[in-house]
This record gives C-alpha cells, sequence and structure tokens, in this order.
C-alpha cells in the first residue's frame, strides 16, 4: 500500500503541472503504488491529516501511467476524493490513465479547508467496472499545504570569525493573521524527511551569525506564520534550503572595498555608504576606522569619529549621510593604538555618489474675472505648487502662478453746465451718460463712465425769485441742496439739483 507525504515549502508551487518525466531522483515526495483493477469499483487508497489550519490551501497530488502497453484493453478509471470526516464532500477529480501512453501525467486537486476544520480525508476510487486492463501505477501521492513564498537573502560563502545576516522576505497574501511569527531552522544535513534534523536558532525576521566556525556550514530554513501558529507544522510557511558554508580565508593584508545603497542620489536625501572589511595580520584588532568626503578626490574633510569597526577578521561598516552634491566617500583604517597619520593604515578604495537636481519650473497663467487650471476654478490671483517624481526619480516641483484680473467700471468727475456742455469736441444739450470700453493688458474690459449734467434755465418776469430746475440721472439718490448765489443786482434766488 502507498504511504503518505505532506510537504511545506519546496520550490514546486502547488499549481504546477510538472514534467511528463517523473524526477526519479526525487526521494523526498510521495511513494509508489502498483494496481492490478478489479472489476469491482471500490476505494483502494484512503489517508487521513488531521491538526491542519481553518483556511488552509491545499493540494492533493499524484503521478499516474498505464501499464498496458497493448491495445484492445480498457483505460484505468480513476478518482480522487477529499472529504471531511463525516463524508463531506470538499473536492473531486476523475482521472483517465491512457494505455500505451508511455510517459507518467500528474494530477492535482486544489481546496481550501473550510472554517472550523482541521482533518481531511484522501481518498482514490477505482471506477472501472473491468479487469481486461485497468493495470497502471502510481508514485508521489502526496497533499502540498500551500502558503505564501518565503525568501531568505544572504551570503552564501563567507569567511570563518566574519559575521552574516539572513534577511527573511515575506509578503502576507491574506493567509496570516499579523503580527507574524518567525523562526529560523538549521541543520547540518538538509533532510526535510525528519524534524529531529532541525534544531530552532532565532525567532526574528533577520537573523544575525558572529563569529563563524566552520561547524555552522550546512542549511538554514525561516519558517512563518500568523499569530499562534508558529508551533503547529501545518500552518506555517516555510522558505527552500539556504545553504551557508564557511570557510577558511587566506588574508595577508587589509582591505575595505565600498558599496553602496544606490550610487544616485536625489539632492538632499541621504547615502548608504557600506563599507566590507577584511582585517589581516598586517593589523592587530581591535581596528578603528573613520570616514571621510571630498568633493574632487583630492582634499578629504573628516565625516566621522573613530569607531571600532572590526574586533575580528571581517565586518560591514555603514555610514548613513545627507548630501547635496557629488561627494566622493573613502574609508580610513589603523589599529586603535596608532596615531594618524603618521602609524601605519589603510585606505578603502573610493566610491563616488552623484546627486540628482531637484527641478523647480515656474508657469503663469492669467484670466478675467476667474481661471481655470486643472479640476480647479480661482477667482483670485494664487500661487499653486505641485510636485512630481522624474525619471531619475527625484522630485520636480512645478510652481503655477495664478493672476485673475476683473472687470472694472470707474465712473469720473459729472462735467455741469447750463443748457449745454462740450465734451472731446462735441455738445450735449441734455444730461446723459457716456460710456467708454477699454481693454486691459490681459485683454479684460475696462468700462468708464463719464456723467454729463446739462441744466435748463426757466426765468419768471416780474419776479427777483427765479427757480433753476436741472435734471441729471447719474446712479444716485435725489440730493435737494440750497445754494445762495449773486446775480445781477444780488437777487438772491434758490437753485434745486434733482
Amino acid at each position: 500500500m502507498a504511504r503518505f507525504k505532506l510537504h511545506r515549502g519546496l520550490t514546486v508551487t502547488c499549481s504546477e503541472i510538472g514534467n511528463k518525466n517523473i524526477p526519479l531522483s526525487d526521494t523526498l515526495r510521495g511513494y509508489f503504488l502498483a494496481v492490478d483493477g478489479t472489476a469491482q469499483p471500490a476505494q483502494f487508497y484512503k489517508c487521513v491529516i488531521d491538526n491542519l489550519c481553518a483556511g488552509a490551501n491545499l493540494t492533493f497530488s499524484i503521478w499516474g501511467i498505464s501499464m498496458t502497453k497493448v491495445s484492445g484493453y480498457y483505460d484505468a478509471d480513476l478518482k480522487m476524493l477529499i472529504e471531511l470526516p463525516d463524508g463531506t464532500l470538499l473536492a473531486e477529480k476523475q482521472v483517465t490513465l491512457k494505455n500505451m501512453q508511455g510517459y507518467w501525467e500528474q494530477f492535482l486537486l486544489n481546496f481550501t479547508l473550510p472554517a472550523g476544520q482541521d482533518k481531511v480525508v484522501f481518498k482514490i476510487i477505482n471506477n472501472s467496472g473491468q479487469t481486461k486492463g485497468n493495470d497502471f501505477a502510481l508514485d508521489d501521492i502526496e497533499v502540498r499545504l500551500c502558503m505564501p513564498p518565503v525568501t531568505i537573502m544572504a551570503k552564501d560563502t563567507v569567511c570563518i570569525g566574519s559575521s552574516t545576516t539572513f534577511e527573511g522576505v515575506f509578503t502576507n497574501d491574506g493567509t496570516f493573521n499579523e503580527p507574524f511569527e518567525y523562526r529560523w531552522l538549521y541543520s547540518p544535513t538538509g533532510n526535510l524527511t525528519s524534524q529531529e534534523d532541525w534544531v530552532i536558532i532565532g525567532s526574528s525576521q533577520n537573523l544575525t551569525l558572529s563569529n563563524l566556525t566552520s561547524s555552522q556550514t550546512g542549511f538554514y530554513r525561516l519558517a512563518v506564520a500568523g499569530a499562534g501558529g508558529i508551533d503547529n507544522e501545518n500552518c506555517r510557511a516555510m522558505s527552500d534550503l539556504f545553504p551557508l558554508t564557511v570557510k577558511e580565508c587566506d588574508v595577508t593584508t587589509t582591505t575595505a572595498h565600498l558599496s553602496a545603497l544606490t550610487e544616485m542620489v536625489c539632492q538632499g536625501s541621504m547615502a548608504h555608504i557600506f563599507a566590507d572589511i577584511q582585517a589581516a595580520t598586517d593589523m592587530q584588532p581591535p581596528l578603528v576606522c573613520q570616514w571621510q568626503t571630498s568633493s574632487d578626490a583630492v582634499t578629504w574633510s573628516v565625516a566621522s569619529d573613530w569607531q571600532i569597526c572590526t574586533a575580528d577578521k571581517i565586518e560591514d561598516v555603514q555610514l548613513d549621510i545627507f548630501i547635496t552634491e557629488l561627494t566622493y566617500f573613502r574609508l580610513v583604517i589603523k589599529e586603535q593604538t596608532a596615531v594618524y597619520p603618521s602609524d601605519y593604515h589603510v585606505f578603502s578604495d573610493t566610491l563616488m555618489i552623484v546627486v540628482m537636481p531637484s527641478y523647480i519650473k515656474t508657469n503663469s497663467i492669467s484670466g478675467c474675472n476667474f481661471v481655470q487650471f486643472g479640476d480647479s476654478i480661482y477667482h483670485e490671483s494664487t500661487v499653486v505648487t505641485d510636485s512630481l517624481v522624474t525619471v531619475s526619480g527625484c522630485d520636480s516641483v512645478i510652481v503655477t502662478e495664478i493672476t485673475v484680473m476683473p472687470y472694472k467700471i470707474t465712473w469720473k468727475e459729472p462735467l455741469i453746465g447750463c443748457d449745454s456742455v462740450e465734451f472731446d469736441g462735441k455738445l450735449y444739450f441734455e444730461t446723459i451718460n457716456l460710456f467708454d470700453t477699454l481693454q486691459t493688458v490681459l485683454g479684460c474690459d475696462s468700462v468708464v463712465i463719464q456723467p454729463i449734467v446739462v441744466h435748463s434755465s426757466v426765468f419768471k418776469e416780474g419776479s427777483r425769485l427765479v427757480k433753476f430746475v436741472f435734471s441729471h440721472t447719474i446712479q444716485q439718490d435725489y440730493i435737494n441742496i440750497l445754494i445762495s448765489v449773486i446775480i445781477s443786482k444780488f437777487t438772491l434766488f434758490y437753485v434745486q439739483i434733482k
């Protein structure tokens, strides 16, 4: 009878169909089963898996091939079933193994464990009612736990006495609830068939190993799970095996190589410089380092205090600094008791960081009464700024000056006269408002109104009291005023303007 294998974190994904030629060298997958089918349809394989996580995605997988190599016989007719312990069907798949096909095929059945369930039953059924034919073989009968990928980023070869950091990279696809739990595992053999070969060495997302020895050569894995699930092997995502080699490095001269997170930064941004130091027999640790900067790689300035940069043979040193122009970097290394620059010291190689400028562009827009810019309408003059990202990734600021010119009406002082008024070479015999439309520099209309007030005179014969009535309209309330005027013979009269 075939046995069952539950695998987690192998490089083959849950949905991968795989090659039609079975990988015979793969000893970590499922097991082999040869079947001479009977004439009675019946179950011939059953496996129960418990301690699963509700909502987990799994794949039931088999490889199959017909063992009949001549014509005239019936093909193998199978069915893959996934059920709950009470017989509730979760998924099924029909499988036909063609006679004389001559190669292996992989068959996959995907399913999701319902909420509140932690146990499922896997079955393979013989559907055929024939004994003439129906001979087949199955291999790698397995269930694969489908989890988001976990990746380890690190150097795969390091020197004895140095330090190294494993960075765990994991992107949740909604499978796990935060906060995440992490577990680093180490095995000298990388044997995936035995949990006893693996020991726990860390519980954070990243793992740093210091003062490495050759005994730490081996295989490393990272497990990730949702809160409270790290101890359940069926509820966690696993990385692939990461091989690490720790070897003796023959170094005779202390060296330091500089690198940067990026060698082009935006103006005013922070540069991240790294130094990979290899201490050798020419210097006795502990060693101290000092960062220096230059604008021309000739004249150098101090950018940091002296600090211990390696107590052993190999260390990584980092500098984070804001820069606004092209800058050269180097690292000075000396023994802690040595005097710089008179005593023996070593310079790293030189690293140049280019500063990409931030661009500022000014535009002007004007209009009468209002200006529409983008999706907004402005009724008053203002300045609008917008930040964009250039091809280099640096901000580019666009400043738009918006000028709004209103329509303007100007009333001039009235021209007043008796019986007629002369204006601009023309006589006016009645009150009138003269309009003149001008245009401003921006093209907005500007209206100038010149009031002309003409007074008509009426004399009453035989009386020294004369009443003048002046009528005009200048878009204001009626005003009554009394004016004393001396005319011929100093006769007093009243003038009413309305």
